[in-house]
């Protein structure tokens, strides 16, 4: 079983409210158990809290179904293994985004996720503040936010004692992307995108 039908496209509700009026809460429980120690439901509980204050009685159908998965999966958890040989903390990067599925705004999701001495320690869903022209410009806004997540997560390392001599590697599985990072021309394009995320590499 997965938290949310794939591809689920829900429309704002516009007609009453249902008699369950207990949206805000069920999302509240879910954003809880979502940055603590779930981000396996951190896609479908950043989707469903967008209808906040537009839901209907579809979108508590879907709140209800990551609820009975995580009744089903309760016996998964986050494990460590320990750190690398020689002491020194190597952190790993995940990134990836959608483009433009999201049918009221059409703009991008990104996701990521840290994992470090073998479980993941940090980890995000969130929306892109604009909107994509092509699939490589949502890619690459999701690499770069996965650079600042990598960023701040080394920031923390370095003052917990850990020096940092080895760069952060973070993966994605766009090539566009890739072969943007790695490019340091400005092309017609794609000049616009270097104005909303800096290079990298």
């Amino acid at each position: 079983t997965t938290p949310m039908l794939a591809k689920l496209a829900l429309p704002r509700h516009e007609g009453p409210p249902p008699a369950d009026n207990n949206y805000l809460t069920y999302i509240g429980m879910l954003m809880y158990a979502s940055l603590g120690t779930r981000p396996d439901i951190c896609y479908a509980t950043q989707y469903l809290a967008q209808f906040s204050n537009c839901y209907g009685n579809d979108h508590l159908t879907a709140v209800k179904r990551v609820f009975r998965y995580l009744k089903g999966t309760a016996d998964r958890c986050i494990t460590y293994d320990g750190l690398n040989a020689g002491g020194e903390p190597k952190e790993t990067g995940f990134v990836d985004a959608n483009w433009g599925l999201d049918i009221i705004d059409r703009r991008s999701v990104s996701g990521l996720v840290f994992m470090l001495a073998g479980g993941a320690v940090a980890w995000s869903s969130k929306k892109q503040a604009t909107v994509s022209l092509s699939s490589m410009e949502a890619e690459y806004m999701g690499v770069a936010y996965g650079v600042r997540h990598a960023l701040w997560l080394r920031t923390i390392l370095q003052e917990l004692g850990f020096e940092r001599k080895l760069a952060t590697p973070i993966f994605t599985d766009s090539l566009s992307a890739i072969a943007l990072s790695r490019d340091s021309q400005l092309h017609g394009r794609s000049k616009h995108i270097r104005a909303l995320a800096p290079p990298v590499s």
